[in-house]
């Protein structure tokens, strides 16, 4: 869009400063500029509008000095003597729309005498002006720079508010949670910034060998439930409950914690078992069993996270974030099917002895990464 200021000199009879009427202003003019520059793009003024002052009549544009003009002079350009031919002196484009004009209009410079000999003239009383003086009048012009606009909306087209954050979003993802497992996720985030979230991951065995070491490193090389540990892990499955919270309404990062939970199964030796109870029960073990015992497991972890959320469009989401999980608790039973004797004396040593070496070695830090469509 093109701003142009424009002043009209023309007169005519009847019209000039000795007679009545009212004095018509065009938007602006400028005699020589207080500061120029040419912006190549948009500044930032692009919705500023000029100022013109326009004195009345027998007035000049002196008239609104020092008050007016002084009081708006801060961080503007301000023409003072604002006449026609000092306009067309001005290269176009060359004034910053936040400026302040004193236009004058009873002579075509400000260096000519007062009136011009008498000659001046208001004009506009709508009849056009033939005598010998009707030639002195011009009109002047001065356009500023030109920006990009959005087209003004249409009242007879619907059209779209600005769009703003969802209040409530949804989001389906599919990612990672090393070393717990890999599976889809799906979060809901309310107003406030409260977000929640629910998990399944199947653990591939890399993963199980990672927390096996960890329990291993933990627990010492002479430690008989370290490679049973392992064992079991090479079929299990773990979720996740979580809440959260984004505290920065304009950034991604988030903060969260909650329950994991990992059911972890697997067959033993009876020689593996009667090592772990001990005594003459874990003596009989071994002679009496010819089968492998299903060993099951369920670790109540909690689990805490930070990390950052990424939408970088609409209907994408990317999370990452570091976390920390540790078992609080732990239940395990064991199938002898066939031998329920040696099973009830079995059962409660297995649990306590597997629930103290997962209560306190496996304590695990997280890396997680998913994408996901929001909806």
């Amino acid at each position: 869009m093109r701003w142009t200021a424009l002043l009209l000199l023309t007169a005519v009879s009847g019209c000039s400063h000795h007679g009545g009427g009212g004095a018509t202003a065009a938007t602006s003019t400028a005699a020589l500029p207080a500061s120029t520059r040419s912006p190549a793009a948009a500044t930032g003024e692009e919705d500023v509008r000029p100022l013109v002052l326009v004195h009345g009549i027998s007035g000049s544009p002196d008239n609104w000095d020092p008050i007016v003009v002084d009081g708006l002079a801060r961080g503007r350009a301000v023409f003072r003597d604002a006449y026609a031919d000092d306009i067309a002196m001005i290269p176009s484009a060359s004034v910053s729309r936040s400026s302040v004009w004193a236009v004058g209009y009873y002579k075509k410079r400000a260096a000519d005498a007062r009136f011009f000999q008498g000659q001046g003239s208001i004009g506009g009383c709508p009849v056009a002006r033939t005598d010998q003086g009707a030639s002195y009048y011009p009109s002047a012009s001065y356009t500023y720079p030109s920006y990009p606009q959005q087209q003004a909306p249409r009242p007879d087209v619907p059209h779209e508010a600005a769009k703003k954050e969802k209040m409530v979003a949804f989001d389906a993802a599919v990612g990672t949670i090393f070393p717990l497992g890999l599976g889809p996720e799906l979060s809901l985030e309310l107003p406030g910034r409260i977000l929640l979230q629910g998990d399944v991951m199947w653990m591939p065995g890399a993963y199980g060998n990672v927390i096996s070491g960890i329990v291993q490193s933990a627990a010492g090389s002479d430690s008989l439930l370290a490679p049973i540990v392992k064992k079991t892990l090479s079929s299990s499955l773990s979720f996740r409950v979580h809440a959260g919270w984004r505290p920065f309404k304009d950034h991604g990062f988030e903060l969260g914690g909650g329950y994991t939970g990992i059911k972890v199964s697997g067959n033993l030796t009876p020689q593996e078992i009667g090592d772990i109870v001990g005594g003459d029960i874990g003596a009989r073990v071994p002679q009496e069993l010819n089968e492998d015992v299903t060993l099951r497991s369920m670790m109540h972890n909690f689990h805490v996270t930070a990390g950052w959320r990424w939408v970088p469009a609409e209907h994408f989401v990317i999370r990452a974030f570091l976390g920390y999980t540790q078992t609080l608790t732990s239940s395990t039973s064991v199938e002898i099917p066939g031998h329920a004797d040696i099973q009830a004396q079995v059962q409660p040593v297995v649990d306590q002895e597997v629930n103290k070496v997962l209560k306190s070695d496996v304590k695990l830090p997280l890396l997680g990464l998913n994408l996901g469509v929001r909806f």
